[in-house]
């Protein structure tokens, strides 16, 4: 109740012998008013302390669960959290768990500091130094309410001690992936598997591991895992900016060896420019990706936003000039594509093949 209304209910109570119920609005309406208004604050602030308090009792009541279970329940405490402090959900709330585990780790602003921590400054390093330093897009707020409730520490601990890609479980948990493009990561005991075919024994030589499809990291984390100390360099490529990060937390968490991963499209690598030693893996483990469509099968001054036809024409008959001699039968690494060349070259492009074999 405030001072005036209080002031005036007093003084009315004090000079009025007897108060007619059926005129009391009547006649005073400051009185009602003001015992209504201090009704109306007293009770929203203790429905509003109430909310506060039930708030604090289902925060401690989640912690305190997250501390009993292994480190896929801290993750999805982290994510409960995330959700009731952003109000965001799905691939959303997902994508700012990466990055805040990320940010925890370090590796924003330091690509490298799991894999090479000297390459950047080392003279060989070919990369964008300005694409080095990474930008982090999580309110302050956040990271220091994250932080206080210690559970990135516990899950950066847990998982070390039992190596494991729980981002990627939750990604698929959730139904996060893109069903409708196919988007599916390869289950842990697949990946094993195919790990232990590929690579039966542990190498004695240098070897390089490359997925071109890399996602969340598993057949990466498979390798390493396997043979912690064989002399390993694993490259991954991964066209999903979102699975790309995660896969460079699970890399910083849990890889024995140096790699590097780049968030580009495989299928548009020029083979030529994309080997072991290429300048391109340079770029890699960016946490914003830098460009490297200089990478791509497209002569200039094609980019990944523009593709021009005519120009492509171009550099196949500069390349395969055998196209222009109306030759029958193009050869390529043991593929034979009958067709009549001179005719659909004429036209522009190829619109339909006779037969195509491996």
């Amino acid at each position: 109740m405030d001072s005036f209304a209080l002031f005036t209910f007093n003084y009315h109570v004090s000079h009025t012998p007897t108060i007619n119920p059926r005129v009391v609005h009547k006649d005073y309406p400051l009185t009602i008013l003001g015992i209504s208004s201090a009704i109306f604050s007293f009770s929203l602030g203790v429905f509003m302390q109430k909310r506060k308090d039930l708030d604090v009792l289902l925060h401690r009541v989640r912690m305190a669960k997250a501390r009993e279970g292994d480190s896929k329940k801290i993750l999805y405490t982290m994510l409960e959290e995330v959700e009731h402090e952003t109000g965001y959900s799905g691939r959303d709330s997902w994508n700012i768990l990466v990055e805040l585990i990320a940010d925890a780790i370090g590796i924003i602003d330091e690509p490298w500091r799991y894999s090479l921590p000297d390459m950047p400054r080392s003279l060989l390093f070919r990369g964008k130094p300005s694409s080095l330093k990474g930008k982090r897009r999580v309110s302050d707020k956040l990271v220091e309410h994250i932080k206080k409730t210690g559970l990135i520490e516990e899950f950066v601990v847990a998982a070390k001690a039992k190596p494991y890609d729980y981002l990627g479980e939750i990604f698929m948990e959730q139904g996060l992936h893109g069903r409708r493009q196919g988007q599916v990561l390869t289950p842990m005991p697949v990946v094993n598997l195919m790990t232990q075919m590929l690579i039966p024994e542990e190498p004695k030589e240098l070897k390089t591991v490359l997925d071109p499809c890399v996602g969340s990291g598993r057949f990466l984390l498979g390798a390493t895992l396997a043979y912690p100390k064989a002399p390993i360099v694993l490259f991954g490529i991964e066209i999903d900016i979102s699975l790309y990060r995660a896969c460079l937390v699970n890399m910083a968490l849990f890889s024995n060896h140096p790699y590097s991963i780049i968030c580009a499209d495989t299928l548009r690598l020029d083979p030529e420019k994309s080997g072991p030693s290429s300048p391109l893996w340079d770029y890699g483990n960016c946490w914003d990706p830098p460009d490297i469509s200089a990478f791509y099968v497209k002569p200039p001054p094609i980019t990944t936003e523009k593709f021009s036809l005519a120009d492509w024409i171009k550099l196949a008959q500069r390349k395969y000039p055998f196209f222009c001699l109306g030759v029958s039968v193009w050869e390529l690494s043991g593929a034979s594509i009958p067709l009549n060349s001179l005719r659909l070259l004429s036209r522009g492009l190829p619109t339909s093949f006779q037969s195509f074999t491996l």
